[in-house]
């Protein structure tokens, strides 16, 4: 009966890792734009909600087509953003940029 339930336990973790990659990450985003309008010295109501309003922009652009896109795709994208800021509208430019590039290269 062990076997079993490890084989179980292995099965509902894979299954969640991979329905969890399959998902739109979620980020902080009111965080991550006091933390701009602090860095650039102009936190400001206007600045930040400017910056909320683009971040829920390309999150609703994202959560469009996310699960449309290929896996190596949002895999690439999802790994450089951690060195840069966790942050909609970078992803959904990296997302840009690899479409293009992967339709460039099949011209």
């Amino acid at each position: 009966m062990k076997p079993l339930v490890s084989v179980l336990a292995i099965s509902l973790f894979t299954s969640s890792c991979a329905a969890a990659a399959a998902d739109l990450p979620s980020y902080d985003v009111e965080g991550y734009c006091r933390q701009i309008a602090t860095a650039t010295a102009t936190l400001s109501g206007p600045v930040v909600n400017a910056c909320i309003e683009r971040e829920r922009q390309a999150f609703s652009r994202l959560q469009g087509e996310w699960t449309e896109l290929p896996e190596a795709m949002r895999q690439y994208c999802l790994s450089l953003l951690p060195r840069i800021a966790l942050s909609y509208v970078l992803l959904d430019t990296c997302i840009k940029k690899a479409s293009n590039s992967a339709a460039d290269s099949h011209r």
